[in-house]
């Protein structure tokens, strides 16, 4: 049987919300012990309420955001540390898609452009076949 892509275990986000400058901060559970796998060649959609914990579980899940408990795997590793060579390198191979597709896509720029970009941060074109950013 094939190991999973990702598999996250028991993921908790909780943030202190104040409420007013001098409110006794309440705790909000944003994302409550999550715990899922995505096999290779799959596709995850994460659907709920403004709120509910939908881009923090996303986030978290690609290392942008620190889980308070659980752990996230990919390819059988543990999730690099934020910001390090390792995790950059991983990040070039797993995004994040938002469901707005007006904060999604660029309306100043067009689909090729919008495509190229990060084939471009990441390198992955050859310089003879890559147009010119200039020229998007």
């Amino acid at each position: 049987m094939t190991a999973p892509l990702i598999k996250a275990e028991g993921l908790t986000r909780v943030y202190q919300l104040r409420r007013g400058l001098f409110g006794k901060p309440t705790p909000v559970r944003a994302v409550d012990g999550v715990s899922l796998n995505v096999m290779p060649g799959e596709a995850l959609g994460i659907v709920g309420e403004s709120g509910s914990g939908k881009s923090t579980l996303g986030r978290m899940l690609l290392g942008i955001d620190p889980a308070q408990a659980g752990r996230v795997t990919f390819e059988s590793r543990s999730m690099p540390e934020f910001g390090t060579a390792e995790w950059r390198a991983l990040r070039a191979k797993m995004q994040l898609v938002y469901q707005d597709p007006l904060a999604a896509l660029d309306r100043r720029l067009t689909i090729a452009a919008q495509i190229g970009e990060p084939l471009d941060i990441h390198d992955l074109l050859r310089r003879t076949n890559a147009r010119p950013a200039s020229r998007r």
